[in-house]
């Protein structure tokens, strides 16, 4: 991915996305690949440990909380998705149409601000009981 993104910026500079550039789609298709293999996995492993709990194999929390990995991969997703659909109907020299260019900038300066929560969630200890 490293290679992708100096490609990016030897080829294009950091000023813009351009649709012309192949660097740009090589990034966009390492970084696609990587959270579409953490949204299967998580969804393959939720289900395992939904099997898993109705054997009384695991613990709900466990569940639950693979359960919000899964959330936090298909929010990232589609967050790329768009990038990359941005990228695509993006003019020559990277310039975007008005609409998509506020949206492009919202989601690439805090592209994992909205899922975050949902993955810090998933780390946050164990509720004991007080007695």
């Amino acid at each position: 991915m490293f290679g992708a993104l100096a490609g990016t910026a030897w080829a294009r500079g950091w000023h813009g996305y351009g649709a012309e550039s192949a660097w740009i789609w090589i990034e966009q298709v390492i970084q696609n690949c990587i959270y579409a293999w953490l949204l299967v996995e998580t969804g393959r492993c939720h289900l395992s440990l939904k099997k898993r709990l109705a054997l009384g194999l695991t613990e709900p929390l466990v569940v639950n909380r693979v359960l919000l990995w899964f959330v936090y991969a298909v929010l990232i997703i589609s967050v790329q998705i768009f990038v990359a659909v941005s990228v695509f109907i993006a003019k020559e020299g990277g310039e975007y149409p008005a609409v998509i260019d506020v949206g492009m900038v919202v989601l690439s300066s805090c592209r994992p601000v909205p899922p975050s929560p949902f993955g810090w969630h998933s780390f946050r200890p164990k509720p004991t009981s007080v007695g």
